[in-house]
């Protein structure tokens, strides 16, 4: 127990040896994916390189894009380097984790996932593939169309009974649409909705 509290005593001690600093400033300008350049509002001072969050590895984790001219809290980790900790108004929110989720929300907003994807709960299953849904659609326009063309064609002859039309249908009418459409064919079965 006397361990525990000297390893106790002595995490308290470089805990305050740590001096993190927070100061209310103004966003100059976002300069990359990671960075942003802002101004103290209360010494005016111009802060290069202030990362958009406190991850050290620029490939992952939660990123907050603040607007141009909007108020941000920057915690200083040292004289140099700080992070936003806090932001008055937001441009867009990225979310990366270990390159298996990249989200990005805000204007125009982008998921990439390697997994599923689950909106309310995925009752309705998966989102249609519109190439696939356009592919079967056009089939079946063609072969309306086809109808339309033998009908528009077709000149009914006089006490022939119906067999005039009857030859020029049975063609088309004995060519089968193929293949009938499942559910499956048309969906992306990793986006559910």
């Amino acid at each position: 127990m006397a361990n525990e509290n000297e390893i106790a005593k002595n995490i308290r001690k470089l805990i305050e040896a740590v001096d993190f600093d927070s100061m209310l400033c103004k966003v100059v300008s976002v300069d990359d994916d990671v960075t942003c350049t802002v101004k103290t509002v209360k010494t005016g001072l111009e802060l290069k390189n202030i990362k958009l969050n406190a991850n050290i590895k620029d490939d992952k984790g939660f990123y907050v894009y603040p607007k141009k001219d909007s108020y941000v809290l920057v915690t200083m980790l040292d004289k140099v380097q700080g992070f936003i900790s806090m932001c008055s108004d937001i441009e867009k929110v990225k979310i990366k984790i270990d390159g298996t989720v990249d989200v990005e929300i805000g204007g125009d907003s982008k998921i990439d996932c390697k997994g599923n994807i689950v909106f309310n709960g995925g009752k309705n299953d998966g989102l249609v593939v519109a190439e696939k849904a356009a592919s079967k659609i056009s089939s079946l326009e063609n072969e309306i169309n086809q109808l339309k063309q033998i009908l528009t064609a077709w000149v009914p002859a006089p006490m022939d009974g119906g067999g005039a039309l009857k030859g020029a249908i049975s063609a088309w009418a004995g060519a089968m649409i193929q293949p009938t459409t499942i559910k499956n064919d048309l969906w992306n079965d990793k986006i559910k909705h």
